[in-house]
């Protein structure tokens, strides 16, 4: 007879040779493996374990709420038992949930910890995951660059493993890269150095995905005739295996060869075996491309009938796919931080029971923060600022000749709101990098930090003929210098806009009886109302001065920095004209 613990490696075992065939029946047996641990059970590393496989496998189902919450789920329970291996293992599980989800800011940081933490444990064997993980956030996040030295490293290790397959792979990704950074010889020679690897061990499967990266890479170099012949290669493998993967690409890139040579019937015959192949995969991306092919194929045979047919089917598929990539990331976004207050409300509860009230009142504010950060970046993401300024720009060069002074006009004011917009989600973005980041402060020279906000701010303030007196030495601090710099660069931006014309401001600093240092700055502008100066470091506040360029987001920046550092703000004004404000932060002065 068997016991608990005996029968959960078994299920495990189960999970692990399911999930490569019946991924349903793979979840069904994890779900059986939690009902025999329960939340208190000792038998932590297998409830870990459970919970990661658990977590990708409905990742792959398209369940990424539910993935979130086991993976969070799994890292707890590691964390609480102090298992660094499984804190890794957690920590690599939730950066692919968050890259799947397309939140790359809490994936990359995932990763970045997870690497963190292998430095502190003997266990390497998560290291290629977790760099394989990075490498594919800095593709996602169109670091190209930066994805290089990553893979680089991979290979490395597969090289001490003595992992052929993992290396010919390596070698692949890195390839593509190469390929999108123009780097056409470079990544000639490592997708050469992966099939060779390859064709060492009688690998064959991965054979197709290495030719066809050869094949790009030769086709940049105008070598076409080398480059058809390894997409043929691609093709006989690919039918030898009964794999369609890469079969569609290899059609096409091989019609669009015989387009460049002339070979008019060869083309059609290829790019419409490549169209058939990408519809009953459903790959709508390779099904817009074979489209945009064949209508610019159609027009160059004066064929104008067919080529509008397939432009328009290119523009349909196009847009649908933008519009349902759109949808799906706000969706994913709203599923990440959804589960992410949840865990916050959950916390609060257990909470509850042993903390101060003021620390369950702070719970409550991170939680309406969070709410309220959800809520604005799903609105404002919804538009496609992005294509909205590639259209103005592309309006302004090509057609402004064509257009009158007001329509000119219009595509001005068209670009000038599109950056703004960009502006509005990246101050959101930057409240919610300040909420999260974790606080490491140091000494922070407080005059380089002016220093560094000034010459950020010059334009600004030679644009409007303004001046700047610094009155008083301003001594050093506890605190990060760029989030400092960020106080300062804030407070200046904001005495130009809204002080008096020209601007005329007064900088300086008052050591504290208590310790703290507190920094100000004075404009001389209108001044603000007493009722209105409560509102001025709340989010998406802004009184007065419409006319005005700000979103209201720059103080709102400023109070949680240095609520995170544990100083104060403050700002006084008599709101009588002329006598301008003064805003002032407070942090602690060095002894």
């Amino acid at each position: 007879m068997i016991n608990v613990t005996q029968e959960i490696n078994l299920h495990i075992r189960d999970i692990e040779r399911i999930q490569q065939v019946d991924l349903p029946k793979a979840i069904d047996v994890c779900e059986q493996a939690l009902t025999l641990l329960p939340p208190d059970t000792r038998n932590v590393s297998a409830l870990t374990q459970v919970l990661c496989q658990y977590a990708r496998l409905l990742l792959r189902v398209a369940r990424p709420a539910e993935a979130l919450q086991a993976g969070r789920r799994a890292l707890d329970t590691a964390r609480k038992a102090q298992n660094l291996p499984q804190m890794i293992a957690c920590r690599e599980t939730l950066a692919a949930i968050y890259l799947g989800l397309g939140d790359t800011a809490v994936a990359m940081q995932n990763c970045l910890e997870g690497l963190r933490l292998l430095d502190q444990c003997d266990d390497r064997s998560l290291e290629r995951d977790l760099l394989i993980r990075l490498a594919r956030i800095h593709e996602e996040l169109g670091e190209f660059e930066e994805a290089l030295p990553v893979f680089e490293r991979v290979i490395a290790i597969d090289q001490r493993n003595r992992d052929a397959r993992g290396e010919a792979a390596s070698c692949n990704y890195l390839a593509n890269v190469l390929n999108k950074l123009n780097r056409y010889e470079e990544a000639r020679a490592y997708a050469e150095r992966s099939l060779k690897i390859l064709d060492a061990n009688g690998i064959r499967d991965y054979e197709p995905h290495s030719l066809y990266t050869l094949a790009n890479a030769l086709i940049a170099l105008n070598n076409d005739t080398l480059a058809e012949y390894m997409l043929v290669e691609a093709l006989r493998i690919s039918d030898q295996m009964s794999d369609t993967e890469y079969m569609g690409d290899c059609y096409l890139e091989i019609g669009r060869i015989q387009i460049r040579r002339g070979e008019t019937q060869d083309a059609l015959d290829n790019l419409t075996k490549a169209l058939q192949i990408a519809q009953e995969r459903a790959e709508n991306r390779l099904i817009s491309e074979i489209h945009r092919t064949l209508a610019d194929f159609y027009k160059t045979t004066g064929d104008y009938r067919s080529a509008l047919i397939h432009a328009e089917c290119f523009h349909e598929i196009y847009e649908s796919l933008y519009n349902s990539e759109s949808d799906k990331r706000l969706r994913n976004l709203q599923i990440s931080y959804q589960v992410e207050q949840a865990q916050l409300e959950a916390e609060v509860e257990r909470q509850r029971r042993t903390l101060l009230q003021q620390e369950v009142e702070l719970r409550d504010q991170i939680i309406q923060e969070l709410d309220s950060y959800a809520d604005n970046i799903a609105h404002d993401l919804k538009n496609p600022i992005h294509m909205i300024r590639t259209y103005a720009v592309f309006l302004q060069e090509d057609w402004a000749e064509r257009m009158d002074d007001m329509g000119r006009m219009y595509i001005d004011d068209l670009s000038r709101i599109a950056a703004k917009m960009s502006d509005i989600v990246e101050g959101l973005l930057s409240l919610a990098r300040v909420r999260r980041a974790e606080l490491n402060p140091s000494q922070v020279s407080m005059d380089h930090a002016f220093q560094e906000a000034y010459r950020r701010a010059q334009f600004m303030l030679e644009a409007e003929h303004g001046t700047i007196e610094v009155v008083s030495e301003l001594p050093d601090a506890l605190g990060v210098a760029s989030w400092v710099e960020e106080l300062w660069i804030n407070y200046l931006t904001n005495a130009v806009k809204y002080g008096g014309r020209p601007p005329h401001i007064r900088v300086g600093a008052e050591r504290l009886p208590d310790g703290m240092v507190r920094y100000w700055v004075h404009d001389n502008g209108d001044g603000i109302a007493p009722e209105q100066q409560a509102k001025l470091f709340r989010k998406y506040e802004r009184l007065g001065q419409t006319k005005l360029e700000g979103h209201g987001l720059g103080l709102a920046v400023v109070q949680q920095i240095v609520a995170k550092l544990g100083g104060s703000v403050q700002v006084e004004s008599s709101g009588v004209p002329g006598e301008g404000s003064t805003f002032s932060f407070t942090l602690w002065g060095m002894q």
